[in-house]
């Protein structure tokens, strides 16, 4: 859809396509894109699509210091883990950028040193699955449809 937009500003502005810059902007309007798009999914009524996505918007910095954004479904903890598990995934993609493949690395480490990384991953990942008072294993995003 953005394509044309895309060579435009890449002719424009003589952008090269393998650099990193330009693969990361890429990277973030993906993620925009979709995310505005699960807006449609999720929301009772295209009317409050529309007022989500115009509340999402505005400048509204303070949230993240004024305690208000835990009323949006993510208590403390939650925010905690949200940051942990962002940080863990940010540290392996580095090094994963630079070369490096983690789960070879994890599989040459000795047996105890291997299942002290593995099992206390596979008890968080089943952990964050039923994480919240919100948990409901029949709830579907597509559930509405």
């Amino acid at each position: 859809l953005l394509k044309p937009v895309r060579d435009w500003a890449v002719g424009i502005l003589r952008i090269d396509r393998e650099s990193f810059a330009h693969r990361a902007v890429k990277c973030i309007v993906t993620f925009l894109l979709v995310n505005l798009a699960w807006v449609f999914f999720r929301a009772d009524s295209m009317a409050k699509a529309l007022d989500i996505i115009g509340s999402s918007c505005r400048f509204t910095p303070w949230v993240f210091t004024d305690g208000s954004l835990f009323r949006y479904g993510l208590d403390q903890a939650g925010m905690m883990v949200l940051l942990l598990g962002s940080l863990l995934l940010f540290a392996v993609d580095i090094v994963s950028y630079r070369g490096t493949n983690v789960r070879e690395k994890i599989l040459e480490m000795n047996l105890f040193l291997r299942w002290a990384i593995v099992i206390p991953a596979i008890l968080i990942i089943l952990l964050c699955g039923i994480w919240g008072a919100g948990y409901d294993a029949s709830s579907f995003i597509y559930q509405q449809f």
